[in-house]
């Protein structure tokens, strides 16, 4: 749509929308929404992470408690720190996740 949108604008020499800026939720893929249909899950891993991630985040004033929380909610998480050591990111995955062919978790960076 974006893209379309992008189209109209020069054709008919439109004012630019703002640029798509990548904040807004992803939808599962195809992959995803048949990988959850094998495991016999309700919905998508995705889906899944994005769901727990914000109710753990909703009540939390720190970092360590929300971590603690997603852990608590039986995720793996894995912490990003920068060079001082400071936490500026974090990954989580569902405790089955497997990516290729079962040899490492799969994770999805937050």
């Amino acid at each position: 749509m974006h893209t379309a949108s992008r189209a109209f604008e020069i054709a008919w020499d439109l004012r630019p929308m703002s640029r798509l800026d990548r904040t807004a939720r992803r939808a599962p893929v195809t992959g995803e929404r048949e990988k959850a249909a094998r495991r016999g899950l309700p919905e998508a891993a995705r889906e899944i992470l994005q769901r727990t991630v914000r109710e753990a985040a909703a009540p939390v004033t720190g970092t360590t408690y929300f971590l603690t929380r997603l852990r608590d909610a039986a995720l793996r998480v894995r912490e990003h720190q920068d060079e001082n050591g400071a936490l500026d990111g974090y990954a989580v995955a569902l405790p089955a996740d497997r990516a290729d062919r079962g040899t490492r978790p799969v994770q999805v960076w937050s």
